[in-house]
């Protein structure tokens, strides 16, 4: 929510979730209160609607009360332009969202995509803006933001008369090397509206404006990831007869359960907010391993997990949106947490944290395709592009004849792992009562001796109690394995890879929908879509 006063001086502010619904009833956008009992806080450090240092946030005892006196003008709009040119240097960057005036040239219907992240379909429409320079870029509208943008009377407008546009509160993204803007929840658009702004721009562009078109939304991006629905299942043991290079395009899908972690392998990785590809750390800043001139990276997940249908065991490797699904929580949130409780002698990308450690034993359908070093080693692994199904915990994993997997166990999931190296602290006292940790691969051999003993001997299982994780959020993932950096402190998480289209919604703030009048000049002039219902703030 954005807040501004008398003389113009802006600031955002948020509502906890708890007191939300109260506060919605009580405010209306465009109205003017008074507010009392608040606290002033230094601003989050991603997703801001404009650049600042401060924030409001409310509380329980907040007091909202109307101001009725209309001699007191206040603002009704807030933005912060900027330039088409401008754009290339914000790909990737989420500390502020970008607002941009231009004329809409094109506009497509609405259609529904599947994103590898999700398993509803999600509506997108495309608007195509142009600026007074005649550079063009394509807004991508996600979810209810396609839904609430008028396109039918905005292209009606467009036949006769320039159509002017500010929107708010957009990311730039790329994708295929192409630049575009995307607008979730977050976003807004004042069409025609007497702005100052708008009615210069108008006037420019009035004698010599295109007309709106009807464009296509691109939907064809999207017919790999709808087709998934037909893609073949098979098992492990039939997925590692397949020649890597003779893998189907569009993958398989397998169902398996997950045997342990790969602790050999980190966790997370320093993505480029460029290409997402690994960049390493360059004194203060990042160097892209792709080559790219992006000299900043966010913290992304790439988890390596052991999984078993019984028939075979192999590696799958998760990145971004797609590890987030099953483990629930931004990496930015079990980085803080591995720094905290981290041992000394651990280096962080290896400390496993519970939320982690408790997807041992979950059982998955997924959408797989195979690594690009499988293309060069013996050993196939596979990238997992999508989470088709998510059963829970089971009581016990599948056996497995040609693994470490080779009978069923109990799992105990509720403790943090610790690194191979320091496999030392785990407790042995006799080969009958040995207790080694399911998900470490322990390199010492006496202990891989009792490990082999005792599942030879087939010990009684025990029912698992630990709760199911559940599944939110999404993000796709980049297809070369990465390099590590250091992780940048104020870095949260978010953004797109370079091979899976944009997102459908952004975690920023959410904003009332569009509110646009139709009005039309005497002797014509500027005209704008149809009144469309507000949406009460629900933050």
């Amino acid at each position: 929510m954005v807040l501004v006063d008398d003389k113009g001086n802006r600031i955002y502010c948020e509502i906890p979730g708890s007191e939300a619904e109260k506060f919605k009833a009580l405010i209306t956008e465009g109205h003017v209160y008074v507010l009392k009992k608040f606290i002033v806080t230094g601003c989050k450090p991603a997703y801001k609607p404009f650049p600042g240092n401060q924030m409001i946030r409310f509380t329980a005892w907040t007091t909202v009360e109307e101001y009725n006196d209309t001699s007191i003008k206040f603002p009704k709009y807030v933005y912060d332009l900027i330039n088409f040119e401008d754009f290339p240097s914000r790909v990737g960057q989420v500390d502020c969202f970008v607002d941009a005036i231009g004329t809409i040239v094109g506009v497509s219907e609405i259609v529904s995509v599947h994103l590898p992240s999700s398993n509803n379909s999600t509506a997108k429409r495309v608007v195509s803006l142009k600026d007074i320079r005649n550079n063009r870029i394509n807004l991508v509208l996600w979810g209810s933001r396609a839904s609430d943008f008028d396109a039918e009377t905005v292209h009606c407008i467009g036949q006769e008369s320039p159509v002017v546009a500010i929107f708010v509160g957009m990311l730039v993204k790329s994708y295929k090397g192409e630049n575009t803007l995307s607008g979730g929840t977050a976003c807004k658009w004042y069409i025609n509206e007497e702005i100052p702004e708008i009615e210069a721009y108008f006037d420019r562009v009035y004698d010599h404006h295109d007309k709106i078109e009807w464009i296509s939304a691109g939907e064809q991006q999207f017919r790999a990831l709808e087709k998934q629905t037909s893609v073949e299942e098979r098992t492990l043991s039939e997925l590692r007869d397949i020649d890597p290079w003779d893998f189907e395009s569009r993958g398989y899908r397998c169902t398996v359960t997950i045997s342990r972690i790969n602790m050999n392998q980190p966790w997370w990785f320093s993505s480029c907010t460029r290409c997402h590809r690994a960049s390493v750390a360059n004194g203060n800043q990042y160097r892209c391993s792709g080559g790219c001139p992006s000299t900043t990276a966010e913290p992304k997940y790439r988890l390596s997990l052991i999984g078993t249908d019984g028939t075979g065991a192999a590696e799958f490797v998760l990145f971004g949106r797609v590890a987030r699904q099953i483990i629930g929580k931004p990496v930015t949130t079990l980085l803080r947490s591995a720094n905290r409780n981290q041992p000394v002698s651990v280096d962080v990308h290896y400390h496993i944290v519970p939320e982690i450690a408790a997807i041992v034993s979950q059982k998955f359908t997924f959408s797989v395709s195979v690594t690009q070093k499988s293309l060069s080693q013996r050993n196939v692994s596979f990238q997992v592009n999508s989470v088709v199904a998510v059963y829970g915990k089971q009581a016990c994993i599948p056996r497995c004849m040609d693994g470490p997997e080779n009978s069923a166990r109990h799992v105990d999931s509720t403790s943090p792992l610790k690194h191979p190296r320091h496999a030392d602290d785990v407790e042995t006292t006799s080969q009958k009562k040995t207790r080694l940790h399911p998900m470490i691969s322990v390199p010492c051999k006496k202990k891989l001796e009792l490990q082999c003993t005792k599942q030879v001997q087939g010990k009684e299982q025990t029912n698992l109690s630990s709760q199911v994780t559940q599944v939110e959020g999404d993000e796709h993932s980049p297809e070369h394995p990465p390099e590590l950096g250091i992780l940048p402190t104020q870095v949260d998480e978010s953004g797109e890879t370079n091979v899976r289209t944009e997102d459908d919604e952004f975690p920023g703030k959410k904003t009332p929908t569009s509110e646009t009048n139709v009005r039309k000049k005497q002797g014509g002039g500027r005209k704008k879509p149809g009144n469309q219902k507000e949406k009460p703030e629900d933050d």
